[in-house]
């Protein structure tokens, strides 16, 4: 099962896709099997990816909270070793799945204070969430939600 890493931030700006990019870029070189999936619709990993064209990294693009999971499941079901998202500068149901994907989250901040503070303000709100986000949301087992979703249907 791969390790999913979602690069996560309630501002733009502030170096989410450059850390996305840079750090799937890296793991690639280190061996392994990288999965990128753009949430942000800026799309910026895909347009740079176009240009460097790094070898050893999947992108998936326009990943919403309704294929989130399909798109990590496939990565998975593909040999990726790890999976990194690149979500968008808002909050937003896509934030939500992705964290309860997550095995990790990195909030990347510049220096001001209100951008550190917004960066807080995030951890708090996953701090506060935590439970409901790998129970109530996506069930006991947040790679399976899938399942979950599709029968509150």
């Amino acid at each position: 099962m791969a390790r999913v890493i979602s690069v996560a931030g309630t501002k733009g700006g502030v170096g989410k896709s450059t850390t996305a990019y840079i750090l799937a870029g890296r793991l690639a070189e280190m061996g392994n099997k990288v999965g990128l999936l753009d949430a942000d619709p800026n799309h910026a990993v895909g347009d740079w990816h176009e240009v460097g064209q790094l070898p050893g990294i999947t992108i998936a693009s326009d990943i919403t909270e309704q294929n989130i999971g399909d798109e990590v499941a496939k990565l998975e079901d593909g040999g990726a070793d790890f999976v990194i998202i690149d979500l968008p500068g808002m909050r937003g149901m896509v934030q939500v799945f992705a964290f309860g994907l997550s095995d990790l989250i990195i909030i990347p901040t510049q220096t001001s204070r209100s951008d550190v503070e917004q960066a807080l303000a995030l951890v708090h709100m996953i701090e506060r969430n935590r439970k409901t986000i790998q129970n109530g949301v996506l069930g006991s087992n947040p790679r399976n939600f899938r399942n979950r979703i599709e029968s509150m249907d």
